[in-house]
């Protein structure tokens, strides 16, 4: 179901809904871990080839990559939908972030030190900075998703008290102060309409 075909009053609490528009901040938002930029949500992975993938220097872009490392993290935010309607509220306490964030990658190797937001992640994975590690490949990526994104996300209607001031000229769907919030476990938050992986 999703909430652009029906009133978002008329959203019935417990059901499947998916709702397109533009990302707001809510009460905070995070630093993202890479390029210390801010967003509602973000996902970083740590991925290595491993010392097998050097021979005498050379570099085998045959070896596959394996992760060591992944994080998700996110503050709950605003959609407001495509239509101008009244804002939705997404609580991120578990979202996964499907094909979707401005992407950033920061490539580390024998030629390549880590940058110092790059050196605390690699601290946070349990990567131990030495002569050896620096001979393989490390590849970090962050993916993150900030206001004025546009943004489409699937979850769990759930109706909860208003407890937020209503924007100025924000159209007002709420009965007796409450309002839609959107949940999952985990909330797919894309910029697909299908949100596929």
């Amino acid at each position: 179901m999703s909430a652009e075909s029906q009133p978002i009053a008329d959203v019935f609490e417990g059901s499947v809904v998916k709702v397109r528009g533009v990302l707001r901040y809510g009460n905070s938002s995070l630093v993202a871990p890479l390029s210390g930029a801010l967003c509602a949500a973000c996902h970083v992975e740590v991925r290595d080839r491993g010392s097998s993938s050097w021979w005498y220097g050379m570099h085998s872009w045959s070896t596959p990559w394996s992760t060591l490392f992944e994080q998700t993290r996110g503050e709950d935010f605003l959609i407001e939908p495509a239509d101008g309607g009244a804002g939705v509220l997404a609580a991120a306490s578990s979202l996964a972030l499907v094909d979707h964030g401005f992407r950033l990658v920061e490539e580390i190797g024998v030629w390549r030190a880590p940058s110092p937001r790059a050196s605390e992640i690699l601290r946070l994975a349990g990567v131990v900075e030495d002569g050896a590690l620096w001979r393989r490949p490390i590849s970090i990526c962050e993916r993150r998703i900030s206001e004025g994104d546009a943004v489409a996300v699937l979850g769990v209607a759930r109706w909860r008290p208003l407890t937020r001031d209503v924007g100025p000229g924000e159209p007002d769907y709420r009965t007796a102060a409450r309002e839609l919030c959107l949940e999952g476990d985990p909330l797919l938050v894309g910029s697909d309409p299908e949100l596929r992986g």
